[in-house]
């Protein structure tokens, strides 16, 4: 009986350390927050613009960042946003392969919230993206 208990502490605690971090769900708010919206504005603002920017982009006249997002919104209509579906999967993979390694380290909550600080910050600065691709034309 003893045993038993001793067991289902050292459970227990085994499962209190892999919680340390941000859990699941903070991590699904946080990047869904930074990373959708610019998302969802490129994929809604970019196609109502598309024939002016793709005169510009035969003729040269948009820098290198608005033809990347022109290829970009393009290719993901056209795989039916099989791209996106891909580089967002492709992330969160990523992210969990990160954070359970650094779950065994000392240090791993800070980490933890650094690591998602800055994923989020990556997120974040797809605002500054849209904003130079489209109004640099």
């Amino acid at each position: 009986m003893a045993s038993d208990i001793t067991a289902m502490l050292t459970i227990a605690r085994r499962r209190d350390i892999q919680r340390r971090g941000p859990s699941p769900r903070a991590r699904l708010l946080i990047y869904g927050a930074a990373w959708l919206p610019p998302l969802i504005l490129l994929f809604a603002l970019f196609p109502a613009v598309d024939p002016f920017f793709q005169r510009l982009v035969e003729e040269k006249a948009v820098p290198k960042v608005t033809r990347s997002l022109a290829t970009f919104v393009r290719l993901n209509e056209a795989s039916h946003y099989l791209l996106a579906v891909m580089v967002v999967l492709t992330l969160l993979l990523v992210d969990e392969a990160v954070l359970r390694l650094m779950h065994r380290w000392p240090v791993r909550e800070r980490w933890a919230w650094l690591w998602v600080g800055g994923v989020a910050l990556a997120g974040l600065s797809g605002w500054a993206v849209l904003h130079l691709g489209l109004s640099s034309a």
